[in-house]
């Protein structure tokens, strides 16, 4: 779930989510807007991305300062996950989250590793705080300047 105002990076965050989801479970997340919400309760299950109203439903805040322009952090309430952050920050949080669910890594784009055939992913009480010591993470090696998708998922 996004907000229909997510920036460009929250959206390719929910679009890769969902694929890698697919591919390492053989489920199909549906895309939802988080406007089209009208409650959040504790038995709602949703993988929440970046800013939007489900975050204050849900009683979470964030603190950009805290986190700065591309930390992030991945909570759990009730049985839903929420990645908070900017949109860098969300982004690589939402990476961070298919890391712990499936061991996800990436190296290019058709060079990353995923578990896959997976059956049965549990909710974990998520409660992950990730403040970069190097404010911006991009790095500058020319293969990755020149591929914007490989550069943001690493």
């Amino acid at each position: 779930m996004i907000s229909s105002r997510a920036g460009k990076r929250v959206v390719t965050a929910a679009k890769d989510f969902r694929t890698f989801y697919a591919e390492a479970t053989g489920i199909q997340l549906r895309m939802i807007y988080a406007e089209n919400i009208s409650s959040f309760t504790e038995q709602s299950k949703y993988i929440v991305i970046g800013e939007n109203s489900l975050l204050h439903m849900a009683g979470l805040e964030t603190d950009l300062n805290l986190l700065g322009i591309q930390g992030f952090q991945i909570q759990t309430v009730g049985n839903s996950v929420f990645i908070l952050g900017t949109d860098a920050g969300a982004q690589y949080g939402t990476y961070q989250l298919l890391t712990e669910l499936f061991q996800f890594d990436y190296y290019g784009k058709n060079s990353y590793t995923l578990s896959r055939n997976v059956n049965e992913v549990p909710l974990k009480n998520y409660d992950i705080t990730d403040v970069p010591d190097i404010s911006i993470r991009r790095p500058n090696y020319l293969f990755l300047m020149s591929d914007s998708v490989t550069s943001d998922r690493m």
